[in-house]
């Protein structure tokens, strides 16, 4: 066990090792600066506004004085994070690091338990922590990693309180699911599917309906938190977050979802590994990743 220990926290550290100078050396993203910006203004102002962002859109109502084009625990993150360590790029960068170690933790639990080997839970944080996306994802300043790190651990936690105690199980996972939403809405229901399929395939029939009501105990709170924000100025938030989600044609996989798995093959894979219709923007020996 000591080994495994020693190999899993030099893993570890590799990682940050690479994350940290790529987030020393990766330009800014423009949506590093929108998603800053709201938990900075927080934090030297009290209001949770976008102030980078203006113009006449109808988008932008009240963008000023509310964020509510993406769900914000996020920015509370950021801002708790800044009054603790300072504002920079740098300091932005590492909470994201800090969420990818957290998740990777998470991915030795859950490989452990469900294969039973600390060996190939240790090649398992191998493979993730040094994999291109999740090394370039723990440099950004984005919320992807936090949103990561909530939901592997509400798998995890589900996996390792089932049987000690499964009421605990079932409050403690979806609890991180609702966090994980209201990190991204993305990541709400793709580890609520997550949780769904573990429950189902290990508990279905120790289910019953109390349970469910426990289920829904952390989304009713957690959506109550971001309702009462919402009710401050409702027109802002249909006007916010209703257009945001049709930007770019992020519901065209609700009427067409044949199109979505296209974009996710075209737009996300063949352009990570090279292959793709925009990587003549990508110098270098990329598409050797194809082959690995």
């Amino acid at each position: 066990m000591k080994r495994v220990f020693l190999v899993l926290l030099l893993v570890a550290a590799i990682y940050a090792g690479l994350a940290a100078w790529l987030s020393r050396t990766l330009r800014p993203r423009t949506d590093e600066g929108f998603f800053a910006s709201p938990a900075l203004n927080l934090v030297r102002t009290g209001s949770m506004g976008t102030p980078v962002l203006e113009g006449g859109h109808s988008f932008m109502k009240d963008i000023h004085r509310y964020t509510y084009w993406i769900t914000p625990l996020d920015f509370l993150a950021q801002a708790a994070w800044y009054e603790a360590f300072g504002f920079s790029m740098i300091s932005m960068r590492t909470l994201s690091i800090a969420f990818a170690l957290a998740a990777l933790a998470a991915w030795f639990l859950l490989m452990r338990r469900i294969s039973g080997s600390a060996g190939l839970a240790v090649l398992a944080v191998a493979l993730i922590g040094l994999d291109y996306n999740f090394a370039i994802g723990g440099s950004s300043g984005r919320m992807d990693m936090m949103a990561a790190a909530l939901g592997f651990w509400a798998l995890a936690a589900y996996l390792l309180l089932r049987q000690r105690s499964f009421a605990a199980a079932i409050v403690l996972s979806n609890a991180l699911v609702a966090a994980a939403g209201l990190t991204h809405p993305v990541a709400g229901y793709l580890y609520f599917a997550g949780l769904l399929f573990l429950t189902l395939y290990y508990d279905r029939r120790r289910l019953r309906f109390g349970h469910l009501a426990l289920a829904a105990v952390p989304y009713l709170l957690g959506f109550a938190g971001w309702g009462l924000y919402i009710l401050r100025d409702p027109s802002a938030f249909v006007a916010q977050f209703l257009t945001n989600t049709k930007m770019h044609g992020r519901l065209t996989g609700f009427t067409a979802p044949w199109i979505g798995i296209v974009h996710e093959v075209t737009w996300r894979y063949l352009v990570s590994f090279g292959l793709g219709p925009h990587s003549a923007s990508n110098r270098g020996p990329i598409f050797l990743k194809s082959v690995i």
